[in-house]
């Protein structure tokens, strides 16, 4: 911006440089009493005027001001930006600029300002200074960050609420995991104990029927013989129905006890052959992280029958310092991504997550592995790993 001729009846410049003032009294009651703050500066930043309300914004006297400059009252984090616009005004990239920027008070306190700087040039000489208009807006400024404390405490409230829904989800699902197993362990006692029986008391009177075999036709010995060798299949189906829905060995004599047996007739069933890697003296477990890691055993198992086409598969059950981490490795070919979100893999991660575990899940065209991550107490010993054929 430069001063005409024109202009010159309000401002004009000494010889050494200060700027003056003609006897224009509309001049200095216009700059004094602006209602907002105003400046004069010379290119290095050192004020040169100052009006009243600049002095009551930045808490100096007008003597203090003209000690300072635009830079050293500067908030530290405003400073290079600060410098960056005075450089763009100087070398003729900009006429102005308005920015919002923070000020120290002469108190140490902190004012936020919109802040209007032209650089005024004279028509008939070099001189050069800068002139600045200083609005202070940290009552809006604060009224924003009050609004936005306000977002943020809704949100946390909002955050807190879904937590908590989360959380209660979580509860009633572990609950509901809990008494499936409890169910099917009543399910499965009452088929081994009840049906079980029965069955063999059938049999036996079946035995004493046969002891009469003389006594009736050949049509019906044969059909005596077959049903009770059909009896017998059925309590062996029944066993193994009722171990499937909870292996007795697993409250018995543990989980090593439990996946070997299970991965024994997973082999001889499905045609696939497994490994079982498990730390020896792994110990005993609570029984329904014992329970979580044999079902993830099973269903990680049923996935590869059902869809890996794999003819091999690998069970790692270990404690790895306060986890237990189980890993189920396929050589098939790989999951799609239906099956990754299906509801076997979503009752394995609730179970995982009902102890704050993790299961992860990594899979390509050479095959799946299945990893699940539990926190546990490190209390039991490990005195290295077995590892089991079948």
């Amino acid at each position: 911006m430069k001063l005409s001729s024109a202009s010159q009846g309000v401002t004009e410049y000494k010889p050494n440089g200060e700027i003056g003032y003609k006897g224009d009294e509309w001049f200095r009651f216009t700059f004094d009493q602006a209602p907002v703050g105003m400046a004069h500066a010379t290119l290095d930043g050192l004020f040169t005027r100052v009006n009243c309300k600049l002095c009551k914004i930045l808490g100096y006297t007008s003597g203090e001001m003209l000690g300072l400059s635009f830079h050293s009252i500067s908030h530290p984090g405003d400073r290079e930006a600060g410098v960056h616009a005075v450089k763009q005004l100087i070398s003729g990239e900009s006429e102005s600029y308005a920015q919002e920027w923070r000020y120290c008070r002469k108190d140490g306190s902190v004012v936020w300002a919109h802040v209007t700087v032209s650089l005024i040039r004279s028509a008939n000489s070099p001189a050069t200074y800068f002139s600045a208009m200083v609005e202070d807006i940290s009552s809006r400024k604060e009224c924003e960050a009050q609004q936005c404390r306000n977002i943020e405490a809704d949100l946390r409230r909002e955050i807190g609420v879904r937590q908590r829904a989360e959380d209660e989800l979580r509860r009633l699902s572990s609950r509901l995991l809990n008494l499936r197993d409890a169910e099917q362990r009543r399910i499965a006692r009452d088929l081994h104990d009840t049906a079980g029986q029965l069955l063999t008391a059938t049999t036996m009177n079946l035995a004493s029927v046969a002891r009469e075999a003389g006594r009736i036709s050949p049509e019906a010995a044969i059909a005596l013989s077959e049903a009770e060798n059909l009896i017998q299949e059925t309590i062996r189906e029944i066993r193994v129905v009722s171990h499937l829905l909870h292996p007795p060995l697993l409250d018995e004599t543990g989980l090593y006890s439990a996946l070997r047996w299970y991965l024994e007739g997973f082999s001889t069933r499905g045609g696939v052959k497994t490994e079982l890697v498990m730390t020896e003296g792994f110990g005993r477990l609570s029984v329904d992280l014992e329970t979580t890691v044999f079902r993830i055993v099973q269903e990680s198992l049923t996935n590869i029958h059902r869809h890996s086409e794999s003819k091999t598969a690998k069970v790692q059950v270990v404690r790895l310092g306060d986890e237990v981490r189980v890993e189920v490795e396929d050589k098939g070919k790989g999951m799609v991504t239906q099956r990754a979100s299906g509801v076997g893999l979503s009752g394995m991660r609730e179970r995982v997550g009902q102890f704050g575990g993790k299961l992860e899940i990594q899979s390509s065209g050479t095959g799946t592995t299945v990893i699940a991550r539990i926190p546990v107490a490190a209390n039991a010993s490990r005195r290295g790993k077995v590892r089991v054929v079948c």
